[in-house]
């Protein structure tokens, strides 16, 4: 099936993985369909970042919350709620188990309410970062408080259209 495919991601997860817990904030760039909502999310999973918390990915759309968390669950060879699951609004799909968690951006601002300093989570990525709108402006401008409260909380920004810096997965650089 599709899982069993090589992707560009597949090649860089030891660097990924390394610069992930070097780096409290890492911007993941590459070409659609390298593996970045896919592979990047298991891959912290299958390495144990997440502890006993979280690893929390929002997407701007429910759609691709559930439909990535149905794709992820299955490439994992695991049931939905089990390690992976899901949030969009008051719907979800999750257990104790769950550690990485696929939601919407307003699922995570929701959340910020009543755990402002997001101790539920180890990790979070905030995918498709191009496509900016009101709840992702204000979860970047929330998060920088986050943040500096949590030295421990490392943050991924994935998306297609931001250029890395030195400290790049070479290969998986926009060209």
């Amino acid at each position: 099936m599709f899982d069993s495919m090589v992707l560009p991601f597949d090649g860089h997860v030891e660097e990924f993985l390394r610069l992930i817990r070097a780096f409290q904030i890492l911007i993941l760039a590459a070409e659609t369909g390298a593996g970045k909502s896919t592979r990047a999310p298991l891959a912290m999973l299958k390495a144990g970042l997440g502890g006993n918390r979280k690893i929390g990915v929002t997407q701007p759309r429910r759609m691709a919350a559930t439909l990535l968390a149905h794709w992820v669950s299955d490439s994992n060879g695991t049931e939905l709620g089990g390690a992976v699951g899901y949030q969009i609004g008051k719907e979800f799909e999750m257990s104790r188990d769950t550690r990485l968690v696929f939601m919407t951006e307003g699922v995570l601002l929701a959340q910020l309410q009543s755990d402002p300093l997001l101790m539920r989570y180890d990790v979070i990525v905030l995918d498709e970062a191009h496509e900016r709108g009101v709840n992702l402006d204000l979860l970047l401008a929330l998060l920088k408080g986050v943040l500096a409260k949590r030295s421990d909380l490392p943050c991924q920004e994935s998306t297609p259209k931001v250029h890395l810096s030195d400290t790049a997965i070479p290969g998986l650089r926009e060209q």
